[in-house]
């Protein structure tokens, strides 16, 4: 006989304003563990004729059973991405978090049963993963946090808790899920009013800032953004640098178009960063884009301020906007609603599938005493 908990659980992806090219999620660097709010209601025990169950399962979606040792990775995962491998830490995180351990246990079951709940429906669409994308991936993370070093890679892995085999399995799931997403999820269109509502959430009272650049690229980047910032440094001292000058410096050098981006949704962090610390009618040093090998100069050419909203009215969208910058909110907005709409859609394909939880094992690695918390508070 089999018996546990069954019950369609909650949406596992957090929303977000910007679609990400890769994983939504993920909430480690390489995009393997969803920590999400997820409290599973108990709704009844079921018994089931039948197969047989293993002994070693925690949890059940559909037909497929989830084994003690993947929940014990799962979480032993989330245990060493937030550097909770003292006990009374990690029951002190739960207890922060409104979890006990069975709860956290449940949540665990749920992403794991969220990546199976995937992979299913990806066979059903039709949709892959090659072996190029996912090496794609493992090649961008260890990039990114490893600087391709052999041996960094390993240590980074093994102080996760994550294996190659693992971190491939993730990175194929995440490619399903970009894959169904975007084959099963409609573009999103806002409304003036939903837009009004985007600016009076997020935007009222900020400043933005639209930037230009020049970029250059090739062997000769270097030489060439040397030569350019020495007239734009001349220009700037006589007090004839403008968006006319710049403008007309990158037609002359860049490698790409000057006109860039408003400063939010559609500019890269790194350049925000920049164009934070400058004025309008200021340029930047010479910057590095170590992705794209190439350097590039920055320039703020004009700002705008978004109105408060007045008290006891709904939030109108301001007649003197600039047009690119209307469009850029209309964008960032309409990427919000749409991953709205994706955990929407995820949250009801996990609702439709079939979940059991089966009893947590008195000796599991992750069973720690949350009493231990309460201890570790008091002697802080």
């Amino acid at each position: 006989m089999e018996q546990g908990v069954q019950q369609g659980a909650a949406a596992t992806t957090p929303a977000s304003a910007q679609k990400n090219n890769g994983s939504r999620t993920a909430a480690i660097i390489f995009g393997i563990i969803a920590i999400v709010a997820i409290i599973a209601a108990v709704v009844g025990f079921v018994l089931y004729a039948g197969a047989r169950v293993p002994a070693d399962a925690a949890g059940k979606v559909d037909a497929d059973f989830i084994t003690e040792d993947e929940v014990g990775t799962w979480i032993g995962q989330y245990r060493a991405q937030y550097g909770l491998e003292d006990d009374a830490d990690f029951a002190q995180n739960l207890l922060s978090q409104g979890y006990n351990v069975s709860t956290f246990r449940q949540n665990a079951i749920n992403q794991l049963a969220m990546n199976a709940v995937i992979d299913a429906k990806a066979h059903e669409l039709g949709i892959t993963a090659s072996d190029e994308d996912i090496q794609a991936q493992l090649d961008t993370a260890k990039a990114n946090y490893a600087f391709n070093d052999d041996d960094v890679w390993a240590e980074t892995l093994e102080s996760l808790h994550i294996t190659d085999e693992g971190l491939r399995k993730q990175y194929e799931t995440n490619i399903f899920e970009d894959g169904i997403l975007e084959a099963e999820v409609p573009e999103q269109e806002p409304t003036d009013e939903d837009i009004a509502a985007f600016m009076g959430e997020y935007l009222a009272g900020t400043t933005q800032k639209h930037a230009m650049r020049i970029v250059f690229s090739g062997d000769d980047a270097s030489e060439r953004a040397q030569e350019c910032h020495k007239k734009l440094t001349a220009a700037q001292k006589d007090g004839k640098l403008d968006k006319d000058t710049f403008a007309s410096l990158a037609a002359e050098y860049s490698d790409e178009e000057a006109d860039y981006a408003w400063s939010g949704n559609s500019m890269d962090d790194d350049i925000m960063e920049t164009v934070d610390n400058l004025d309008v009618g200021e340029a930047s040093g010479i910057e590095s884009i170590e992705a794209d090998d190439a350097e590039e100069i920055i320039y703020v050419d004009e700002d705008y301020t978004f109105p408060k909203a007045k008290d006891g009215e709904d939030y109108a969208i301001p007649s003197d906007i600039p047009a690119g910058l209307l469009q850029e909110v209309r964008d960032a907005d309409a990427q919000t609603l749409w991953q709205t709409a994706c955990d929407n859609y995820l949250a009801n394909l996990l609702g439709d599938a079939k979940i059991t939880y089966y009893p947590m094992p008195d000796d599991a690695p992750y069973n720690v005493d949350m009493a231990s918390a309460n201890s570790s508070s008091a002697d802080a």
